[in-house]
Order: C-alpha cells, then sequence, then structure tokens
C-alpha cells in the first residue's frame, strides 16, 4: 500500500494538533482503510477515522459591525 501522510502541527509551537490527512492510492484502499481503522485503539485513545470533506471557503471580506 502506497499512501501520504500530512500529519498537521501547529505553526507556533510545533506540536501535533491531534489530526492528519492521509493520502490513498484509491477510493476502495482507503474505504477498506477507514473501515479497518475507525474506532480503534492507538496508545490508549479510541482514533477516528473518516473521509475529508471538501473545506468551504472562506470569504475573502469581513464585516465591520
Amino acid at each position: 500500500m502506497n499512501f501520504g501522510l500530512n500529519l498537521i502541527k501547529d505553526r507556533f509551537s510545533g506540536q501535533s494538533k491531534g489530526f492528519a490527512f492521509v493520502d490513498m492510492p484509491n477510493n476502495s484502499e482507503a474505504d477498506m482503510a477507514i473501515k479497518a481503522l475507525n474506532k480503534s485503539m492507538l496508545n490508549g485513545r479510541e482514533i477516528k477515522v473518516n473521509q475529508a470533506e471538501q473545506r468551504k471557503q472562506k470569504s475573502r471580506f469581513r464585516s465591520r459591525r
């Protein structure tokens, strides 16, 4: 299995924010990994594994109140 991992870290402290993104070669392998790993234990904690949703585009302008 060949995949890419992007661990999300705080830009100031450099510490992990507790989540990551994994790029899988195809949907069937991604589905199998999600089913196998979701709600499994890692270092004594239950992990949540799901497919990422498209990020909503932020507005470029802030409203002034």
